[in-house]
């Protein structure tokens, strides 16, 4: 029997580009009180979800693709965004139990997220770019997503540039942790339409996990999900 092995998605800001939310926080609203700049954004991205322009096929083409993974995987989703369109996907796809190819059926949203769940207190706080690292507390939802990345080898960043003090705190904790774990010795492949951003994160990575062997892709998230994949037929994710 084989042994499972699991691919790691970290999604940033231009994986919900391609979905057409490209809304960010207006600079006025930096200097207006956390709180109420807070619950203005939530109550901004929770509208822009909902606009006629918004069009999610990048992720439906993405999780088509991953329900035909080979059985000797599975996926774990991860998310510095705010907004839940990815999980809004995963839902509308109605599965009853977690299907072989994905380790659970949620997203960890590592800066939290606008989405209204009541009274859960295992989620992440709501974390802004301006914020310091150090405000990052350890929740049930973080500690899980970290301890995933750690004992995880395989790894796909999409549309992330890792420009704000909070997402690169992200990776600076990894690299503390990863002399005898699998993050070490770890495999990246990165996807982004922006050189620039692609350099940013590739460095970052390296210099956090130094043995780490990253591959990069210039090109859209969407582009890539509508193509055949070619770099997960090459890992083994995807049958040829």
């Amino acid at each position: 029997m084989h042994m499972s092995k699991c691919l790691v998605w970290l999604f940033g800001r231009g994986a919900s580009a391609a979905c057409g939310l490209t809304w960010t926080v207006p600079e006025p609203w930096h200097s207006i009180n956390r709180d109420k700049q807070v619950e203005m954004i939530k109550s901004a991205i929770r509208q822009e979800m909902n606009a006629p322009h918004i069009d999610t096929r990048p992720y439906k083409s993405l999780l088509a693709h991953l329900k035909k993974s080979s059985n000797q995987w599975h996926h774990q989703f991860v998310t510095t965004n705010w907004d839940y369109l990815l999980q809004r996907e995963i839902v509308e796809m109605g599965l009853s139990a977690d299907p072989h190819w994905l380790s659970e059926t949620g997203v960890y949203h590592i800066n939290g997220s606008v989405e209204e769940l009541g009274a859960i207190n295992y989620r992440s706080d709501f974390l802004l770019e301006t914020d310091l690292a150090s405000m990052r507390k350890q929740t049930v939802e973080a500690n899980d997503a970290f301890n995933h990345v750690l004992w995880s080898r395989y790894f796909i960043i999409i549309g992330m540039s890792l420009s704000c003090e909070m997402d690169r705190s992200f990776f600076y904790a990894i690299s503390r942790h990863q002399d005898n774990l699998p993050i070490g010795e770890s495999d990246w492949l990165i996807v982004n339409s922006s050189q620039d951003s692609l350099d940013m994160v590739a460095s970052h990575i390296q210099a956090a996990i130094p043995r780490a062997d990253i591959s990069v892709l210039k090109v859209d998230f969407g582009a890539w999900v509508n193509g055949p994949m070619k770099e997960l037929q090459t890992l083994g994710v995807l049958n040829t």
